[in-house]
């Protein structure tokens, strides 16, 4: 009990030390000579901290300017942060914990931020990471997965922003690999199985034709704001569809924002496929559809012929 009693007044001692450097990384004051070495401190001080077994359990509820995850099967932790140069580049730092069940470890490996652009088809380790800081965890849809998604966010610069969809696993010794080919830029298509001239029996799936991706970025306007998050009744990756302001800016990602459709990645034999125009009004995956003169008139037609 004295012993139990001494790591957590230790975690928490270290805990007060963690929310007083990050609040001078983050003073407006400091330049970026200083940032990085305040932050050098604060990355030495949080490796110390979750190097003991016991904080993979301490919820540092007093840290609030990082970004603290754990995993919904309890299996896994990720810390994330960055901070911005004067010149509006960002700096990640972050640090994984994963739990051993049959030695009852917790290993601890540190994110190293060393990729350069934007790779959706690249894999990445624990030395080559992807940097952002991660929101949410996906949860596992199936006892066989052993891959999470990542929701992410990426500051970019000055002229765009990031969100992005990264898939994380561990193997057995906990090291990490980012990216999986569990994503496809296309829907599933079903066409009817066919015998001579017409179809016959039930419809059955066509081979799908969309690109396995790694991960999935999207890259939007500075001053625009994209949602992506997980809706736990659709059970789906639901999130703004992006569009150029002109069609002249097509590819132009500073010129991207939300066109006020939605677009999602839902679930099927661990596959996440995308899905365009969908309908959350009624938690029911229900495709939006455009305006119809013609429909509104027959629907006018209709409630005519009832009052009659």
């Amino acid at each position: 009990m004295f012993a139990q009693n001494k790591v957590a007044h230790d975690l928490k001692s270290m805990e007060d030390s963690l929310v007083s450097i990050f609040e001078q990384l983050e003073a407006p004051q400091s330049d970026d000579a200083d940032k990085l070495q305040i932050n050098q401190l604060f990355n030495n001080t949080l490796r110390s901290a979750l190097q003991s077994t016991a904080s993979f359990n301490y919820r540092f509820t007093r840290l609030k300017s990082i970004s603290i995850l754990t995993a919904p099967d309890k299996k896994f932790k990720i810390f994330t942060w960055a901070f911005a140069t004067s010149e509006g580049l960002y700096h990640y730092y972050g640090f994984t914990q994963h739990y051993n069940k049959k030695t009852k470890t917790v290993v601890l490996r540190e994110l190293h931020d060393k990729t350069n652009g934007t790779d959706e088809y690249a894999s990445y380790g624990d030395s080559t990471w992807y940097g952002a800081v991660y929101y949410e965890i996906v949860p596992l849809h199936a006892k066989k997965d052993t891959c999470y998604l990542l929701l992410g966010w990426d500051g970019n610069n000055w002229m765009s922003k990031k969100k992005l969809i990264e898939p994380i696993s561990f193997n057995s010794n906990g090291k990490i690999h980012f990216g999986q080919k569990i994503l496809k830029d296309k829907e599933e298509v079903f066409v009817p199985v066919t015998k001579g001239k017409g179809p016959i029996g039930k419809a059955a799936p066509r081979k799908e034709k969309g690109k396995e991706k790694q991960r999935i970025v999207f890259e939007y306007a500075a001053r625009a704001s994209m949602t992506l998050s997980y809706n736990k009744p659709m059970k789906m990756i639901v999130f703004d569809h992006l569009a150029p302001s002109d069609p002249a800016y097509k590819n132009m990602f500073m010129f991207y924002a939300p066109d006020f459709s939605l677009d999602a990645y839902y679930y099927k034999n661990n596959v996440w496929y995308f899905s365009s125009d969908i309908d959350v009004r009624n938690n029911k995956i229900i495709k939006a559809q455009p305006y119809s003169p013609q429909a509104d008139e027959d629907i006018k037609l209709k409630k005519t012929e009832f009052n009659r």
